[in-house]
């Protein structure tokens, strides 16, 4: 019997007292194997960039059909790696989306580049089941390309992704693009091109809040052989060796240990099962929830599979729903701040009005494969009583 372990979001296990008293937002279960294979790696003395680590590279790169696979501490490392390989300079202009994760722009301003922000589609906000995802907007990228921009850091939120014809789009601008498919594992384009492996670089997250998880770490992969290369020079601080080393290229100390990669070994060989989890768990969502609820649930773009970890809706009125699920006992998360509120990445002259409107109406529900079934049928039920009460009463909990 697998003995289950449950995860909050900061990677810390939940017992059962305290899983009774409310439903997280994140479950995630490891299951035993992941236990015995870092106890594995602990006894073969495999503790850095060992066969582990070996092993995870060739594994994520069959899976992904690409050439190249290079293991990393986590996802923000990845992305750095990928921006030193296009050798992207002070000065240099990389443009990324509003409506993205705090880790892109700050890979892009840890080498002193400049950050222009992209605005998203405009989607039909709060329209029940006609709610687009919030992908970035190729025209707003267009219009922020200059001479001096040497990259664009596109992201496969929630492993959602562009149509083809806006995928032609982008690499007919003959700019280097850098795929963040940090939440993205698993899902693929219409063509079937699996997410991360469609431009240039594309780069992974293992992090606790991901469907494939090593609690942390992540990795990059490309076809291209001298950016591999470049890229596997940076993540050892620039040599190829560290016994006898001859000082080359500009790099960090970027290495994944073997103890996570044992733990990300273990999860690549339920994958199967942890994306049909997942996929039934966006089902019971659907099914559960009623039209006439207030909250609008994030639809597919344009993938032939679009499976990300999250469970994403937009709600008119936001602050009193999430009160409501947390007086209930149910943990949820308002979408994260755009990139421009952050002062530190010193963007001038912003607006992105799309963007924006996902900041203010964007939710995240409890969700990953650990979650139950009878939990997420409680969360719907508490979401669709909150829509059916008058708004003008003081009720609090069910």
């Amino acid at each position: 019997m697998i003995k289950i372990c449950y995860i909050d979001a900061m990677g810390h296990p939940i017992t059962y007292r305290e899983r009774s008293k409310s439903i997280p937002w994140w479950q995630i279960d490891f299951g035993d194997e992941a236990r015995l294979a870092v106890l594995r790696a602990i006894e073969a003395r495999s503790f850095s960039m060992g066969s582990a680590v070996t092993e995870m590279e060739s594994c994520f790169a069959q899976l992904l059909d690409v050439k190249h696979c290079i293991a990393v501490t986590n996802g923000t490392s990845a992305l750095l790696l990928s921006l030193l390989a296009l050798e992207i300079q002070p000065d240099d202009e990389v443009i990324i989306q509003d409506r993205t994760w705090i880790a892109a722009a700050n890979a892009v301003r840890l080498i002193r580049a400049t950050v222009k922000l992209a605005d998203v589609q405009s989607p039909p906000l709060l329209a029940p089941n006609l709610t687009k995802p919030p992908l970035a907007s190729i025209d707003s990228i267009r219009n922020l390309i200059t001479p001096k921009t040497k990259a664009i850091i596109v992201s496969h939120m929630n492993g959602r992704v562009f149509s083809q014809l806006e995928i032609e789009s982008l690499q007919s601008l003959n700019i280097p693009i850098v795929e963040d498919s940090a939440q993205a594992f698993g899902s693929r384009d219409a063509s079937g091109k699996c997410l991360g492996t469609i431009f240039q670089i594309g780069c992974f997250s293992l992090a606790m809040t991901k469907l494939i998880s090593a609690g942390q770490g992540g990795f990059v992969v490309t076809n291209d052989e001298y950016l591999a290369k470049k890229m596997r020079l940076a993540r050892l601080q620039g040599v190829e060796q560290v016994f006898d080393p001859a000082w080359g290229i500009q790099g960090f100390n970027l290495r994944m240990t073997d103890l996570h990669a044992s733990i990300a070994l273990s999860q690549i060989k339920r994958i199967d099962e942890i994306l049909n989890r997942q996929k039934r768990v966006l089902r019971i969502y659907d099914e559960n929830l009623d039209n006439e609820s207030e909250v609008s649930m994030v639809r597919e773009g344009k993938g032939a599979v679009e499976i990300g970890p999250y469970v994403e809706c937009a709600v008119k009125n936001r602050k009193p729903l999430l009160n409501w699920l947390s007086n209930n006992g149910v943990e949820a998360r308002p979408f994260y701040p755009n990139i421009a509120s952050a002062k530190h990445v010193n963007i001038s002259g912003c607006r992105t009005p799309n963007a924006e409107l996902w900041g203010v109406h964007g939710l995240y529900l409890p969700s990953g494969p650990g979650i139950s079934d009878d939990e997420i049928r409680t969360v719907c039920q508490i979401i669709n009583q909150f829509s059916s009460i008058d708004k003008t009463e003081s009720t609090t909990t069910l």
